[in-house]
């Protein structure tokens, strides 16, 4: 495949969900073929989020990307570096190297066992990192790097970046760092001014979390008094209840003793109506029976004196 492609000028893969490298070196051996991608200038590789690494086989000794111009590296989540220092020596070619939104990457050049004294990129002249949250140095290999031809830097968001590399830095065209589009700063050279952009980013965040601090500390205080006010305001509105309550419960056992007054009234104007009754039906009872007894009585005595011997008269002026 890569040998009908000698002559492809630029190539973009995007979205590429399962792609992990972009191309196969398996198998190919040194000097069978003079250069690999001889003609392309312009790569862009973007949206791939299991692409780990550019090939497959570090290509040993065989030139790669040697006309390679502009190199961009964008949504790639998964990829931690791009090339080692001798990859590196073959983009003579390139001048424009972009990094966006890698959140793995570490560093751009990493290390090898065999170790390039000096690594040259002699047509870069602009350089843009950003939104690289784990990025700690553009290589941590203790390398001489020369950029005779950069004029443009610009970071943003690479808030563990310390220094841009360990090892020598040479810009002689370099006099600014672009922070935005419109804020600049330079402290003499690129390693200090990175420094400089690292301290004063630790500062600001530790000033963003002190206000997040403060804010939270006043919303609790303003939870905690709304509390206390909604658990007074319960209580007074339970207050009016509980005295109703009470002058309720007051009105009802009055309510409940005048009822059983007048119920103990009504009982004893009953009982009192029932006793005149008895008393009055009783009186005639006793009248008969008393006329009844005296009329035995005055019989008995009439028979006694007749058997006295007392004349009829008399017994009759007794009667």
């Amino acid at each position: 495949m890569l040998i009908r492609l000698q002559k492809l000028e630029k190539l973009t893969v995007e979205c590429c969900n399962s792609l992990r490298e972009v191309f196969d070196f398996e198998g190919l051996v040194g000097d069978v073929h003079a250069a690999l991608l001889p003609q392309l200038s312009e790569l862009v590789l973007t949206k791939l989020p299991e692409f780990v690494q550019m090939w497959n086989k570090e290509p040993s000794g065989i030139a790669v990307f040697q006309n390679l111009r502009s190199l961009q590296i964008i949504d790639c989540k998964s990829l931690v570096n791009l090339f080692s220092p001798s990859t590196a020596r073959n983009l003579v070619q390139l001048q424009t190297l972009k990094i966006f939104n890698c959140k793995q990457m570490k560093e751009v050049i990493t290390r090898e066992v065999k170790s390039v004294d000096i690594v040259v990129f002699p047509e870069l002249k602009c350089l843009i990192l950003k939104h690289l949250p784990n990025l700690t140095c553009f290589s941590q290999a203790n390398n001489t790097f020369e950029w005779p031809s950069l004029e443009t830097v610009r970071v943003k968001d690479i808030p563990k970046m310390v220094n841009f590399a360990p090892g020598s830095q040479s810009t002689p065209k370099l006099k600014t760092i672009y922070v935005t589009f419109l804020e600049k700063c330079w402290k003499g050279d690129l390693n200090t001014t990175i420094l400089h952009l690292y301290k004063r980013t630790e500062i600001q965040n530790g000033e963003v979390l002190g206000k997040e601090h403060g804010r939270s500390s006043d919303m609790s205080i303003e939870s905690h008094t709304s509390e206390a006010s909604g658990k007074e305001q319960g209580s007074n509105e339970k207050s009016p209840e509980i005295h109703t309550g009470e002058a309720s419960g007051k009105e009802q056992g009055r309510s409940n003793e005048m009822s059983t007054e007048i119920d103990t009234g009504e009982v004893l104007e009953n009982e009192h109506e029932r006793s005149n009754q008895s008393q009055g039906s009783l009186n005639p009872v006793i009248s008969s029976s008393q006329a009844r007894a005296f009329d035995a009585e005055s019989s008995s005595m009439a028979s006694m004196m007749k058997c006295q011997g007392i004349p009829q008269r008399e017994i009759e002026e007794v009667e």
